[in-house]
């Protein structure tokens, strides 16, 4: 709207289109509850069973049956599995005690333990042996622990405790002390002697023998690094 440069003089009033008015919503109110012949609420239709969907049936998962090669298969694998341990496999300079070996090694399951005891004795190769003294290499202990774990993976449920002494002993003193608990004598006997075996000839232990007459002799000292 464009304003007259020079209004009358009367008074100039300037009134906005109607639409330009906002619409004011009007209040909501509810409908009146449609009423029954005697005065209260009718009630309202439910829908009828013609109109309902027909329920539907449940499902069934059908599972693939478990032949009986695959029975047989998980079967064979509880069998495979290796259930060896190994108690101990330490380098010690204290004394070795073959009663802790057996105890240790022996469980509810085992059948047999096989305990083998390398004691000092009073002579070798003719010569009459004083004492005996124990060195080992620093990588001695790793050693003991990998041989012991290789005798666990190549015998089926056994249960190892090995140790070997370091330092000076006397005689009857015990050097080397092995024990192997299994199921069966069998597999007892079989895998505490390869495991007394391969300690012998692959741990760096050596031992150094006093004699009667003052001489003294190193076993194993081709092999000292």
């Amino acid at each position: 709207m464009t304003l007259p440069r020079n209004p009358p003089n009367r008074s100039w009033t300037a009134r906005c289109p109607e639409s330009w008015k906002p619409s004011v919503p009007r209040a909501w109110r509810p409908r009146p509850w449609p009423q029954s012949a005697a005065g209260s609420p009718a009630p309202r239709a439910g829908p009828s069973w013609s109109t309902c969907p027909a329920p539907r049936a449940p499902s069934r998962t059908v599972l693939p049956c478990l032949n009986r090669s695959s029975a047989t298969s998980a079967a064979n694998w509880k069998e495979n599995v290796n259930t060896s341990e190994v108690i101990r496999a330490a380098v010690s300079a204290e004394p070795l005690s073959s009663t802790e070996a057996e105890r240790a090694a022996w469980s509810p399951d085992c059948g047999a333990v096989v305990l083998f005891s390398g004691i000092v004795r009073n002579h070798d190769d003719g010569k009459s042996v004083t004492a005996l003294g124990y060195s080992a290499h620093p990588t001695a202990g790793a050693v003991l622990s990998e041989v012991a774990a290789g005798i666990a993976a190549k015998y089926d449920g056994v249960r190892i405790w090995v140790a070997h002494r370091t330092g000076d002993l006397q005689i009857g003193d015990a050097a080397l002390v092995a024990a192997v608990a299994s199921a069966h004598r069998g597999t007892a006997f079989a895998a505490c002697t390869d495991l007394v075996d391969t300690v012998k000839a692959n741990v760096p232990i050596w031992k150094e023998q006093g004699f009667t007459d003052g001489s003294t002799e190193w076993v194993g000292v081709s092999d000292r690094p």
